[in-house]
């Protein structure tokens, strides 16, 4: 079902303060810079540390869902993001487990699909198959 742990995404109020943590703090390094993601409403950074990757957030505006889910849940892990050969049978699986995803779209030619945190112990899991989740 999981092919491996593909990124921690974090949700943040400065880049600026996340960059020196990721860097200067923990040694990694700046792999990507996405910018504004397709929406608008945040910007993305993503930082190398050991083997694991990690893409920070940022809200793009105080209006838009991630400062509001930073407002209501403070800074920290967003979701752990795996990737998987086929979204939609990992949600058939996890729905005969009475697992749902909340959250399903189509990002840069893969599809994407978020759990609630209730059905994870608390932790958003997020799933992507496809050219983005499998690079050759």
């Amino acid at each position: 079902m999981i092919n491996r742990l593909m990124k921690i995404n974090l949700r943040v109020r400065s880049m600026e303060n996340a960059t020196q943590l990721m860097t200067e703090l923990l040694g990694g390094q700046v792999i990507f810079e996405r910018g504004a993601n397709t929406l608008g409403d945040y910007e993305s950074r993503l930082f190398q540390v050991a083997d694991v990757t990690f893409d920070v957030g940022i809200p793009a505006n105080e209006d838009s869902d991630l400062a509001k889910t930073i407002d209501k849940l403070g800074e920290g892990i967003d979701s752990i993001c795996f990737a998987v050969d086929d979204v939609s049978e990992v949600g058939r699986q996890l729905e005969s487990q009475g697992v749902h995803f909340v959250y399903e779209a189509e990002y840069d030619g893969s599809r994407i699909a978020f759990t609630h945190p209730k059905d994870a112990c608390g932790v958003k899991l997020e799933f992507m198959d496809g050219p983005t989740a499998n690079p050759t």
